[in-house]
């Protein structure tokens, strides 16, 4: 499923209520992203870790989307962490609730990209 819509259906409330009320979101850059099978690798690298519901990379804009329930917790460090194997860095960091907090689509410079973060 394209990140577009992906971000559509968590936009428009296309998710169950319950799916919503209970889960966060983090969104990120992955710096140096090229390619689709690097983007299958990431998803997989994440996908592995415990507690994601959903991920999506892309390669076209570097932009990473994954869902979690609020009962998992993530930190920007992790990613990376998970992300410098393969050569990449994370920029434009952002978490919220699904449903509540906007998802935007991150742009390369990050500098409007300001929303609360899920501590």
């Amino acid at each position: 499923m394209p990140l577009r819509v992906l971000i559509a259906l968590i936009l428009t409330g296309s998710f169950l209520p319950e799916f919503r009320a209970q889960s966060a979101f983090i969104q990120f850059r992955a710096e140096g992203l090229a390619s689709d099978s690097l983007c299958r690798v990431v998803e997989q690298e994440i996908r592995a870790q415990t507690g994601w519901l959903s991920v999506r990379a892309e390669s076209h804009t570097q932009n990473v989307l994954a869902i979690f329930p609020l009962a998992q917790t993530f930190s920007a460090d992790q990613i990376q962490l998970w992300l410098e194997p393969h050569g990449l860095w994370l920029k434009c960091y952002r978490s919220g609730l699904v449903g509540e907090t906007t998802i935007l689509r991150l742009e390369a410079d990050c500098e409007n990209n300001s929303s609360p973060q899920r501590e």
